[in-house]
């Protein structure tokens, strides 16, 4: 991003005797980047979270490990792992400036796929909506694509980065504004006197030109140099002014982070690496942020799946519970008091609680209680005995 002297020249020179002049640039930072980078760090830390659930796929009411889980956990299509893909899919419906239909999801070849663009060709609100124009890579699908043939996902009409781009318009100038005091104040300045030639002379604008690229230029950015000064040219320094404290530049880019993390609901902690107890800023971020966005994904597999399986028990569920990282040791005692007490069904059920493979064995799928852990059913059939 730069900023062109020529309409500033052309103020002062006759452009028309003149004609086109080759542009000057001087580089600023650019505020723009601040809200990119908040951006980034919100969006990222949502879809590496989703990108590291497991998505569960339930037959009878049993998980099994089939073709299904395996395109959604491992490999949905011959170019990405499901992690890549995942994180493409949130990375989309959370920060896409484009995305404002949703993101779609398409199925060709049993495979499936994260569609780049497409269109709506057909709104029904009774029968689906009819989908065209879809884009995958550099392959475009002359095809239309039914609602019930995908799978859409669609947050809130009003997107979150649309919200954030309006309102940091105003935050964008204040940075700016702040950016440019700091550097009035603390940067050096000089004044150049060149006499002998007026802005009416025709060489004025080849030795401006050289002058400011390449004599002053290059001796002002190096830590030591030497500028010849001729005849003519009288460089002086600029009083300098009360340095200026980059305070008020660092406050605005806080506030851009909070304001980012309140809008994506994510701990601003992790965004800033300040974390103090990472087991509550965890428990937040799952709870406010990454659990919604898994439910959203868990509805769109099973509306397509239709309700016909999911009142057999054929479904799919995102458990987030794989994306805590947990001691056994620690868990040790809790799983002691839940299987004591018979909260949990089996063995194999809080094995998947906890983020494990269930054993799929006889003893793993028994139903334990206290009385040293025996079966219900043996201490039932003691009591009838007794």
């Amino acid at each position: 991003m730069g900023i062109s002297l020529k309409n500033f020249l052309e103020a002062f020179i006759n452009s028309e005797k003149y004609g086109d002049m080759d542009t000057i640039t001087l580089d600023i930072s650019p505020s723009l980047y601040y809200l990119q980078m908040a951006v980034c760090s919100a969006t990222n830390i949502i879809a590496n979270a989703i990108s590291k659930s497991e998505i569960m796929v339930y037959i009878d009411n049993k998980p099994v490990q089939n073709e299904d889980y395996y395109l959604l956990n491992v490999s949905p299509n011959v170019n990405q792992t499901s992690s890549e893909f995942w994180h493409k899919v949130m990375e989309k419906l959370l920060a896409d400036p484009n995305g404002e239909k949703g993101v779609l999801i398409i199925e060709e070849n049993k495979h499936l796929y994260c569609v780049d663009t497409f269109g709506l060709k057909s709104e029904r609100p009774f029968r689906g909506n009819v989908y065209c124009n879809a884009v995958v890579g550099n392959l475009s699908l002359q095809k239309n694509y039914y609602a019930d043939q995908v799978y859409l996902l669609k947050l809130t009409d009003k997107r979150i980065i649309d919200i954030l781009n309006n309102l940091y318009t105003e935050y964008g100038k204040l940075i700016e504004t702040a950016a440019n005091a700091f550097k009035r104040t603390n940067g050096r300045k000089y004044k150049l006197h060149i006499t002998g030639y007026q802005p009416s002379d025709e060489n004025f604008l080849k030795v401006f030109k050289d002058t400011i690229t390449k004599q002053l230029n290059d001796y002002l950015k190096s830590d030591t140099a030497v500028y010849p000064e001729f005849d003519g040219y009288d460089l002086k320094p600029e009083e300098s002014q009360t340095p200026k404290s980059a305070d008020d530049f660092i406050k605005l880019r806080k506030d851009i982070f909070e304001m980012t993390a309140a809008a994506y609901n994510v701990p601003l902690a992790l965004m800033t690496g300040n974390i103090t107890n990472i087991k509550d800023i965890v428990n937040e971020l799952l709870t406010f942020s990454v659990d919604p966005y898994a439910d959203l994904i868990s509805e769109a597999l099973n509306k397509k799946a239709g309700y016909k399986n999911f009142s057999t028990g054929n479904y799919y569920e995102v458990r987030t519970s794989s994306i805590i990282h947990r001691d056994m040791f620690e868990l040790a005692d809790p799983i002691y008091k839940l299987v004591g007490s018979g909260f949990v069904k089996d063995i194999d059920e809080l094995r998947l609680e906890a983020g494990l493979k269930p054993c799929d064995e006889f003893w793993s799928k028994q139903h334990y209680m206290s009385k040293n852990f025996e079966q219900v059913k043996a201490m039932k059939e003691g009591e009838n005995n007794e």
